[in-house]
C-alpha cells in the first residue's frame, strides 16, 4: 500500500506556524486501516494520518490533571518526570464520575486506545503532563529508544496523538546538531536557520525509534507555561 500523494501539502507547521509540505521522510496515510499497516520505507521515520478533531481537551485535561492519587514521579534516562498516567482501564471507570463532563472527548481518546493496544499488541497510556512535568532535558530535541519485545508490530515504532497544544516537534535529521551527552539517549539543537515542524492536533502518527532501521526520529516536548492546560498526549 503506498501513500497518497495527494494529502502532503501543508499538513505539518512550521515552528513560526506556517504550513508547508513535510517532505520524504513523512508517508502520509488517508485511511487508519492503511496507517497501521504501512511498511515504512527506510528514508521515512514518520507514517501520518492527518485527523483534525474538536472538543474541549484543555478542560479534560486540567480534571484529569487534578486529580492527584495517578500522579507519579519516576525516572528515566537522567530525566525526572512528574507526570499522571492514565491506562485504558481506569480513563474507563472515570468515564461515569459525576464530576466528568466531557464524556465525547474522553470517548475519543478511549477509542484511540484501544486501537492502537489492538493494531500494536503493546500498552497505551495517557499522558497528563502540566508545567511542572518534565526536567528542562526533556525540551532537547532527542530520540525514543525502541522497544525489542514488538515482534508482532513495527518494534522500531511508536504511536502517538497530540489531543490540545503544544503538540510535538520535530526536526529533520540533516538539520540536527548533535550536544554533549549528558544522558544515554543523544540530544540535538536545531541548525540556525532550519525550520522546525510540529504536528497538528488530533493527527495520529508513528514515529521510528533509535535503533531501528530507519533514522530515528528527532523531537521534542513544547515546554508548557506556568498557565497553560496539560497537555494530553497518547502513547503506545
Amino acid at each position: 500500500m503506498q501513500p497518497d500523494d495527494n494529502i502532503r501539502n501543508g499538513l505539518m507547521l512550521t515552528d513560526r506556524g506556517d504550513a508547508v509540505a513535510p517532505g520524504s521522510n513523512v508517508a502520509v496515510m488517508a485511511t487508519e486501516a492503511a496507517f497501521y499497516t504501512y511498511c515504512r520505507d527506510r528514508s521515512e521515520n514518520i507514517v501520518l494520518l492527518p485527523r483534525p478533531i474538536s472538543g474541549q481537551f484543555n478542560a479534560l485535561g486540567r480534571w484529569l490533571h487534578d486529580r492527584s492519587p495517578y500522579s507519579q514521579t519516576r525516572v528515566h534516562g537522567g530525566t525526572h518526570f512528574i507526570e499522571t498516567r492514565y491506562p485504558v482501564e481506569t480513563l474507563r471507570g472515570l468515564r461515569d464520575d459525576p464530576g466528568m463532563l466531557w464524556r465525547d472527548e474522553l470517548d475519543l481518546i478511549l477509542g484511540d486506545m484501544q486501537t492502537m493496544q489492538n493494531r500494536v499488541r503493546a500498552r497505551a497510556e495517557l499522558r497528563v503532563v502540566g508545567a511542572e512535568g518534565y526536567s528542562p532535558g526533556t525540551y532537547d530535541f532527542h530520540e525514543d529508544l525502541g522497544d525489542a519485545y514488538r515482534a508482532t508490530f513495527h518494534a522500531d515504532d511508536r504511536v502517538m496523538c497530540c489531543y490540545n497544544g503544544p503538540t510535538t516537534e520535530w526536526i529533520r535529521g540533516k538539520d540536527a546538531v548533535a550536544l554533549p551527552r549528558g544522558t544515554n539517549l543523544p540530544t540535538y539543537r536545531k541548525e540556525d536557520g532550519a525550520p522546525a515542524f510540529r504536528f497538528r492536533i488530533g493527527d495520529l502518527w508513528r514515529q521510528a525509534c533509535a535503533a531501528g532501521r530507519a533514522e530515528a526520529l528527532i523531537h521534542r516536548a513544547v515546554e508548557i507555561g506556568p498557565n497553560d492546560p496539560p497537555r494530553l498526549l497518547v502513547v503506545c
